[in-house]
This record gives C-alpha cells, structure tokens and sequence, in this order.
C-alpha cells in the first residue's frame, strides 16, 4: 500500500474523473444493498438534480444524499492528506446513516449483524472497536 500512499493527494483531475464515474453507481449499490428501492436512474436524479422520487420514502432520498455526502467527506480526506482516524472514521459513519433515526449514527453497532438472504455472519460487534483502534494505529492499513 506504499504506493498508494505516494499518489496522495491525487490529482484535482484524476479526483473529480473518479467522483463522476462512482458516485452514482456506488450510491446505488451501496445503498440498494440495504434495501433501498430507488433505482440507479432515481439515485442519479437525487444526487445531481435534488429532485425527490414519488412513491419513495424520506429515509431512501436521505440514504442516498448521505452516503454522498460520505463520498464526499471520503474525497476530501484523501485530497487534504488527512489521516484517517476514528473521528474520521465515526464521520464517515453519521454520513452513512442520515435519515436512520435510530440513535445508532456515528456509533459502534452493540449487536451482531448478517447480510440479507444469506447465511453470512460478520464479525462480532464486540471486536469493532478494537479493530477499529488497530487499523487507525496503523495508519489504515491491514
């Protein structure tokens, strides 16, 4: 990851290039992974034009202008060679989880999760901030 690491910051071009190309299709999928049901052709009119979709809730158009917003913060990180550390970390987080009311934004999760329809298990909810402390304390690499 050395050569990751020497590219920063990357250049106003090369960032604005790969903001185009993903931030609608990351959004989409990310957030339809989630159960989102905008499609990829809403979520591009949510984000680039701000128009709200009939029949679609609050919480789906905040999910998607979140995670934006997410992408956002991500670019300006890496732009302004910031390290990422919890705060970042928790940020990124809150971003994520706009329109979510649930209390849980910016924190760590105190219940074991599984993906949807699949018998996958992720990793116990008890481990997350010690992992987290670890990757910060190496300077976010694995």
């Amino acid at each position: 990851m050395e050569w990751l690491q020497a590219m920063r910051p990357l250049p106003a071009d090369v960032t604005e290039e790969l903001r185009q190309r993903y931030e609608v299709s990351l959004t989409y999928h990310s957030t339809a992974i989630e159960g989102n049901t905008l499609t990829q052709s809403e979520t591009q009119i949510v984000i680039e034009k701000g128009v709200t979709i009939g029949g679609k809730s609050v919480r789906e158009h905040l999910e998607v202008i979140g995670h934006k917003e997410a992408v956002d913060f991500v670019i300006e990180l890496a732009s302004d060679q910031t390290p990422l550390g919890e705060r970042e970390i928790r940020e990124i987080h809150s971003l994520v989880m706009k329109g979510q009311a649930n209390g849980d934004s910016g924190i760590y999760r105190t219940l074991d999760v599984e993906a949807a329809g699949t018998d996958d298990v992720y990793l116990s909810h008890l481990k997350v901030p010690e992992l987290v402390a670890e990757f910060v304390a190496s300077d976010g690499y694995c």
